[in-house]
């Protein structure tokens, strides 16, 4: 009887981020926007080209600024090691918790990506 309700705990703590100096981390981002600085101001003249993820439904929004995803009927910035998010690719940006941030977007494959962070997927900065 003791070893059955032993997986629950030990699940719920597999399943747990880790935290390094106080700081946690999942898939390689900060957790939480407390110290997000504001959104980056996004300058578009016309419609951003957009190229799709093979085998997904990501687009990859091409622009100078930061790494920017398309996925359904939001736009993702990923910039300066915050994620943002709008409605629409010219409209304001809020900053938003990488745990809001759909897994298919997460993870794009790497060739994807102009900043993506150093230690993917490891803990710690």
């Amino acid at each position: 009887m003791r070893r059955l309700l032993l997986w629950p705990l030990l699940l719920a703590v597999s399943c747990a981020p880790v935290g390094v100096a106080g700081t946690e981390t999942y898939y390689g981002f900060s957790i939480g926007i407390k110290s997000a600085p504001p959104p980056p101001r996004f300058v578009f003249v016309s419609p951003p080209p957009e190229i799709v993820v093979p085998g997904s439904y990501v687009y990859v929004v091409e622009n100078d600024q930061c790494d920017m995803f398309r996925y359904g009927a939001t736009w993702y910035a990923y910039y300066d090691g915050y994620w943002y998010r709008s409605n629409r690719y010219d409209a304001t940006y809020v900053a938003v918790d990488v745990r809001s941030v759909p897994r298919s977007v997460l993870t794009v494959p790497e060739g994807n990506w102009k900043q993506r962070p150093l230690r993917w997927g490891h803990r710690g900065a």
